[in-house]
């Protein structure tokens, strides 16, 4: 049998068959669309949902009628804390903020929340709307649970747990929403949708699609859960003490625990529910994107930095006196100091790549501390990850072993899998990993390394914020 993973993305939407016969993985992707304004890029729902049903048409084109009769259903992932506004017939009301569009920002922190969660946004439109869309409106999903339900026979959009963590009115460990919290965005409590676990089923898929895709009338449509999560269950973050590490524009760390009774975390560090409906995560941010697009720059070009990153593997570890410190939060950059004769282009290079390496040790090590877990394994995917500077030094300096997965689709194919777990109720294989080796006599000096710097910082380093 097989299903379609969907990812809505930042950048791209993809559909993805997951068929349990064939050994490749078939994808068929296009642009998400995005509507730019003076407050920032929004998205519009029903133009999603365009694109997806035209991304698993063409995914299913190929296939043979008998390839098609396989489906079993579509799992959909999308990126979490875009949420639409719906009308009487759940349709969308109005173009809403994307994740990353800076919105209500002094609002979000007066009212003690993360800006880039959902309430923000919430904020936004009932401030800048339209009166009539403001009268229209009835309800309340995320982005997956809108294209789901546009997807699915006579459903209701509903919310799953791994993207209500992001909203910033969810009480993760209670499974309830916060209907005061949500009241301060300006919205009445009665917009809140049902909640239900990741995977849940919302319907069978609307027969005007099944015509068109030729699949089955019993394949069944599910919001299967945050983007990263997903991606992250088919890395094979399935364990307790597990760390996904997803290198893009943000670093994201990702930790996996069983509880967090009592858990007392800073507030650059968000806590939710895993997409496999027993599991918790701790979840922050480095801006390692960031920094190397500065160092890019810096350097002349990609190209060139190559260049440097190859003779950096030459480098002593320590790079020659030359430390490289990350600076998080809002402005994220990083400080320099130690430039002498012996420290060259490649010296800095390696420095920098020493510097955000120690940062990550120091951020998982926060995790596990805050949730009172022992770091296992670091699970990592993102380009940085082929990078062999990169390799050879988190493989030394880090909290746990790692190990890499190159799969280009994670996501897709994790809303794959989360449907095959929960809906077909199958255990799915995660994708293959590799181990990546740190060389023996250099762990040990990282370790050192990185107790001097705590000293010289007078403390614990610096935690990461979003």
């Amino acid at each position: 049998m097989s299903v379609i993973g969907l990812d809505i993305g930042t950048t791209r939407i993809k559909a993805l068959l997951h068929d349990e016969q064939r050994p490749d993985l078939p994808v068929a992707a296009a642009q998400t669309p995005v509507i730019a304004s003076p407050d920032g890029d929004l998205r519009d729902a029903e133009a999603v949902v365009h694109v997806a049903r035209e991304c698993i048409a063409q995914l299913v084109a190929p296939l043979s009628a008998a390839e098609r009769s396989r489906v079993d259903g579509i799992g959909i992932a999308s990126l979490s804390e875009e949420v639409v506004l719906t009308d009487g017939f759940g349709l969308s009301v109005a173009p809403m903020p994307t994740w990353y569009a800076t919105v209500m920002r002094d609002e979000s922190e007066r009212a003690g929340l993360n800006p880039s969660f959902s309430w923000s946004k919430l904020r936004w439109a009932r401030e800048h709307l339209p009166a009539e869309a403001v009268d229209a409106v009835r309800g309340v999903t995320s982005l997956a649970g809108y294209v789901a339900a546009r997807l699915a026979a006579d459903a209701t959009p509903s919310m799953e747990y791994s993207h209500a963590s992001r909203t910033g009115f969810f009480a993760v460990d209670e499974r309830r929403w916060d209907a005061q919290v949500f009241e301060t965005s300006g919205w009445s409590a009665a917009l809140l949708p049902e909640l239900e676990p990741s995977g849940s089923v919302l319907g069978a898929v609307a027969a005007e699609c099944r015509s068109a895709w030729g699949i089955p009338a019993t394949a069944a449509v599910a919001v299967c859960g945050h983007d990263h999560l997903c991606a992250a269950f088919a890395a094979g973050v399935r364990r307790p003490g597990r760390i996904f590490l997803s290198s893009g524009t943000s670093e994201a760390h990702l930790l996996l625990v069983d509880d967090i009774g009592g858990a007392q975390v800073p507030e650059h560090v968000q806590i939710g529910r895993f997409v496999d409906d027993r599991s918790f995560y701790l979840h922050a941010h480095l801006p390692s994107g960031h920094l190397h697009a500065h160092l890019t720059q810096l350097t002349g070009g990609a190209e060139r930095l190559a260049e440097l990153e190859h003779q950096a593997l030459d480098e002593p570890i320590g790079a020659n006196g030359l430390v490289c410190t990350p600076r998080v939060g809002a402005d994220p950059g990083y400080s320099v100091r130690g430039l002498s004769a012996h420290a060259g282009a490649a010296s800095f290079v390696r420095a920098a790549q020493e510097g955000m390496a120690l940062a990550a040790w120091d951020l998982d090590e926060a995790l596990a501390a805050h949730a009172g877990e022992t770091a296992s394994l670091v699970i990592a995917t993102g380009a940085a990850t082929a990078n062999p500077l990169w390799r050879r030094i988190r493989a030394s300096a880090g909290v746990a072993p790692l190990e890499v997965t190159e799969e280009p689709e994670l996501t897709a194919l994790g809303a794959a899998l989360v449907f095959r777990a929960v809906v077909l109720g199958e255990d799915p294989e995660p994708v293959r990993r590799v181990s990546i080796a740190g060389e023996p006599d250099e762990t040990e000096p990282y370790r050192r390394l990185r107790s001097a710097r705590i000293g010289m910082a007078g403390g614990a380093p610096e935690e990461a914020d979003r």
